[in-house]
This record gives structure tokens, sequence and C-alpha cells, in this order.
């Protein structure tokens, strides 16, 4: 019996140990994967703060170009104004000059049959 005793004695202090062993694992396991976590966290933080970065950058740029659109949109606005005031005088000229030839056509008429009426009477 006493030998019995004795090896139950060994059983349990090996199981004692062997659950000693087996926790010690899971805790050095659940240490490593809450390092890892937290390594994995870091990692996101610095990605999603590098897409942050990113995505501000783009907005500024996108901000530069709607600024430079909304000028050039103004400049080709200017332009066209200037090109249709430009041709309303060069159509208001051509219309004065085409009044002129007119007129002066009627004038020369006018003299032409001044001119026949004096040598069909005289």
């Amino acid at each position: 019996m006493k030998a019995d005793a004795t090896i139950l004695g060994q059983v349990i202090i090996s199981l004692g140990s062997i659950a000693s062993v087996i926790l010690t694992a899971q805790k050095f396991i659940k240490n490593i994967k809450a390092e890892r976590d937290q390594e994995n966290e870091k990692i996101l933080q610095k990605a999603m703060d590098e897409i942050e970065s990113a995505r501000e950058m783009l907005e500024v740029k996108l901000d530069i170009c709607f600024d430079e659109i909304d000028s050039l949109k103004e400049l080709v606005e200017k332009d066209v104004e200037n090109i249709r005031e430009m041709y309303e005088k060069d159509i208001k000229n051509l219309n004065d000059k085409v009044n002129d030839l007119r007129e002066e056509v009627r004038n020369q008429n006018n003299q032409i049959l001044a001119l026949l009426s004096k040598l069909i009477s005289g």
C-alpha cells in the first residue's frame, strides 16, 4: 500500500507538472497571440493613417483642379463674349457698308437717269 501511495503521489506530482506545463504553454500562446494582435493593430492603424493622408492629399489636388477648371471656364466665357462682340461689330460694319453701297447705287442710277433725261430732252 505504501508503494501504491508513493506511485500515486508521483503520478499526482507528474500530473501537476504536466498541468503546469500546459498552463504555461497556454499563457505563452496567449501572450504571443496578444502581441501578434497588437502588431497587426499597429500595422492596420499605420495603413489607415496612410490611406487618410493620401485621401486628404487627393482632395487638395482635386480642389486645385476644380479651381483651375473654374478659372479656365471663366477665361473661355470671356473669350467667347469678346468674339461675339467682335462679330457683332463686324456684322454691323458690313451692314453699314451694304447700306452705303445701296445708297451709292441709287445715286448713280439717279445720275444716269438724269443724264439720260437730258440727252433725250436735249
